[in-house]
């Protein structure tokens, strides 16, 4: 027997797969807590063919790139409300994500991390119509 939780329980079919699935190549990510603080810790995020979103709503992907304080981890799960569904969370580095859902792809915090975690999360998005195991938050 199957233990799923969620919002969306099991895969994705019809047109919801579709959807999922081209969004799957196409992701969007939000970076927290920011692009400047990313490029600092020495991501070159375009070298890495993330495309940015401005806004949650336009995201698929939340990219943690390393800790967080308390209050932006807070700041950082209504980011994840925002989120249209399906999404899922990249977190880079060692990231206590306090209200946030588990990750669904952790990589270490480098260029390669950050690549291999872009990968993971396509691939995790193509297997599962997106992260389903996430407790609706």
């Amino acid at each position: 027997m199957m233990d799923l939780s969620g919002a969306r329980q099991g895969l994705l079919r019809g047109f919801r797969g579709l959807v999922a699935g081209a969004m799957a190549r196409d992701l969007r990510a939000f970076v927290v807590p920011g692009e400047d603080v990313a490029n600092a810790l020495g991501l070159d995020l375009d070298a890495a063919g993330l495309i940015r979103a401005v806004t949650p709503r336009h995201a698929n992907v939340l990219l943690i790139a390393g800790p967080l304080p308390t209050a932006l981890a807070d700041a950082a799960s209504v980011v994840w409300a925002q989120m249209p569904r399906p999404r899922c969370i990249l977190a880079l580095g060692e990231a206590d994500l306090g209200p946030l859902p588990t990750a669904d792809v952790t990589a270490e915090m480098s260029q390669a991390g950050l690549i291999s975690g872009l990968e993971d999360s396509a691939q995790t998005a193509l297997q599962w119509g997106f992260c389903t195991r996430h407790r609706g938050i």
